[in-house]
């Protein structure tokens, strides 16, 4: 069987990035509390959709592939959301972690999200998420 060639549409064309989301994406919501005086006085609700993943694909693939490095492709993502990249390093006992970040965080990049997974839906128990 023939492989298909690196498809370079845009991100916005295709239910690609939603099933990369049902697969490595997560929503999530965090309460903090905001302080007056050193009082609480209310909560901050914030909102966010994020895309974490090792820096480097853990088998070879070609440059004509992609490479090995998802870079390139978390970088459309992040550009197509109007958000940055972030590299993150975590350390664990004896063994080093590098991460790229992709966060929307922003009301702007949550009304593109949006409208992106009301045209393309997930169909994984994160669709649930998503709706929250």
């Amino acid at each position: 069987m023939d492989c298909l060639g690196l498809d370079l549409s845009p991100i916005d064309s295709n239910a690609w990035l939603a099933g990369f989301t049902d697969g490595d994406g997560n929503f999530s919501i965090s309460l903090t509390d905001r302080k007056k005086k050193g009082n609480i006085t209310t909560k901050r609700v914030q909102t966010f959709f994020r895309i974490e993943l090792r820096q480097n694909y853990h088998r070879y693939a070609s440059v004509e592939q992609g490479g090995t490095s998802y870079f390139v492709i978390l970088s459309k993502i992040a550009s197509y959301l109007g958000v940055n990249l972030y590299s993150r390093t975590r350390e664990q006992k004896d063994k080093v972690f590098y991460a790229f970040m992709v966060i929307s965080h922003s009301e702007a990049s949550h009304v593109k999200v949006i409208n992106y997974f009301n045209r393309f839906p997930l169909y994984s128990s994160k669709y649930l998420a998503y709706k929250d």
